[in-house]
């Protein structure tokens, strides 16, 4: 939490409560991008990838606005996506009866395509 004070971060961009989602994602660790070293410690943030593989799960409107940010964001930038990974973690999702989360899903999965 100093770091995020100290860099003039909000307190809210520290998420302590992402480990319990990161660590129910193979190979999370391969997807980190570094951001800060210091004498220490080392701050992360998670790759594309990884960003979307946590977003999907419960995939609300802002959670597919962001993803939709992003995805736009790696298209000016080159930034590195593994679409085939993200688009297998979509469709392993477990079916569901809500109308409105299928209808993001099926979005999501269309733009991933157009990537």
């Amino acid at each position: 939490m100093d770091l995020a004070v100290s860099e003039a971060l909000p307190i809210e961009a520290v998420n302590s409560a992402a480990d319990f989602f990161v660590r129910r994602i193979p190979d999370w660790r391969a997807h980190l991008v570094e951001l800060h070293r210091g004498a220490k410690a080392t701050v992360y943030r998670p790759d594309a990838t990884l960003f979307l593989r946590l977003k999907i799960g419960r995939l609300s409107e802002v959670d597919l606005h962001d993803c939709v940010t992003l995805l736009d964001h790696c298209d000016r930038t080159a930034e590195h996506v593994a679409i085939d990974d993200v688009l297998q973690a979509l469709a392993a999702l477990p079916a569901t009866d809500d109308e409105a989360l299928q209808r993001r899903r099926e979005g999501l999965r269309s733009r991933l395509l157009q990537t």
